[in-house]
Order: structure tokens, then sequence, then C-alpha cells
């Protein structure tokens, strides 16, 4: 996930200023409201983008430090960086049947808050809205099912069936999990643990216009 704190120290590089209270007057808000984003790890992102469209600073370099998101295995502090694989709708149902020939030729990106991600998967539901929208990426590490945590939002890659995201909510039994969806219009689901090939946890969102927390 993205560092608030890390973000609000280059927007004052790149506006040239030296206080949070001089960067709360040019995002004008209160100089508390800095305080705050730092405390809860979260910004308004309306306003820096804003405010850097105005003084043209590149938004790829605000919140990922490099000057191009996609990166072709780039080294990064010395080390080669594989980068994460965007698996976009379109590419979902060949990833089920034949991950291992497409992965090698996706482009990667780098993300470098979420270093040990190596896959991201396109959204193509609203079953976790308003939490994830519809043609985001969410940004993924790989796990193995007994290292899953309750509450915490997984894709859950189906033999043959498909690419889910949901929200892990407890172990029935030994054979069988259970998830739940951030949508109330959608219903919890059973999954039997011998159907899933993978489990990848989000561990961050990305979309064209917007960088989600």
């Amino acid at each position: 996930m993205l560092d608030a704190t890390i973000v609000l120290n280059r927007l004052k590089l790149y506006l040239n200023v030296k206080t949070d209270v001089q960067l709360s007057t040019l995002l004008n808000v209160k100089p508390n409201t800095i305080t705050s984003w730092k405390k809860r790890n979260s910004l308004q992102f309306e306003s820096i983008i804003d405010i850097c469209e105005l003084n043209q600073v590149d938004l790829n370099e605000l919140f990922y430090g490099i000057n191009k998101l996609r990166i072709a295995h780039s080294e990064v502090d010395g080390e080669d960086k594989n980068g994460v694989k965007m698996i976009t709708s379109d590419l979902q149902f060949q990833y089920l049947l034949e991950s291992k020939i497409i992965m090698p030729n996706l482009t990667p990106y780098y993300f470098p808050f979420l270093e040990k991600c190596e896959i991201a998967f396109q959204v193509i539901t609203e079953n976790m809205a308003p939490t994830i929208g519809v043609s985001s990426f969410v940004i993924c590490q790989k796990v193995a099912m007994e290292h899953l945590v309750e509450g915490r939002i997984y894709v859950l890659v189906k033999n043959k069936k498909g690419i889910f995201i949901m929200r892990f909510k407890t172990l029935v039994n030994e054979y069988e999990l259970a998830f739940t969806n951030d949508n109330s219009a959608f219903k919890d689901k059973i999954v039997k643990t011998d159907r899933i090939r993978e489990f990848w946890e989000v561990k961050g969102t990305f979309s064209t216009n917007r960088i989600s927390l």
C-alpha cells in the first residue's frame, strides 16, 4: 500500500515547499488535515491530483517514485525486479487454461510499495463494491491456503471455473471455506478447497484514473 507520508514529502519537494503548513495552503486544506492524513495513512486524491495537474507534476513520479510505471525487469536499489504481471479481463480465461504459457510474455509493472506482489487481476464484477470498483486491478501476493486470514480480501483461481475476488470469512471444515462480499447484493459462498488452484492475497488496488489504498 502507498505510504501517505512518503507521498506528501515528495509533493513538498515537487512544489518547492518545506513545511506541512505551506503544503496545506497550496492544497487548500487545514494544516491539521495533513497531520490527519499521515496518521491515518490516507490521502485526499482529488486535491492532490488537481495541484499536480496545475504544476505539471507526474503522478507516477509522485505516487511511485519513478517516471514510468511500466518497467520490464528493471533494477531498483541494485536488485532485479521482475514486477507485477497484469491479467486484464480479456486474458483471464486464457490464464485459467495456460497461465505458464502467457505469464512470461506479459509486460511487468513495478510498484515500489508492493515489492513482493507478482500479479494483478482486473476486477470484472461488482461484488466487492464499493471497496473495489469494476475495471480496477487488485495487486496480489500468492499465499498458501493455511495462511488465509479472516477479513482479508483474496483472489481465488478455481480450476477451469473462473477467477473470483472475495473476502475470507471463516474455515467451515477441512474441505470447505466460507467467503463473503462487500456488496450486500451478493450472497456469501462456500468454496470447496480441492477446487481452488491458487490463492492470492490482495495487497493494493490500481486503476488508470485513481490510486486506491
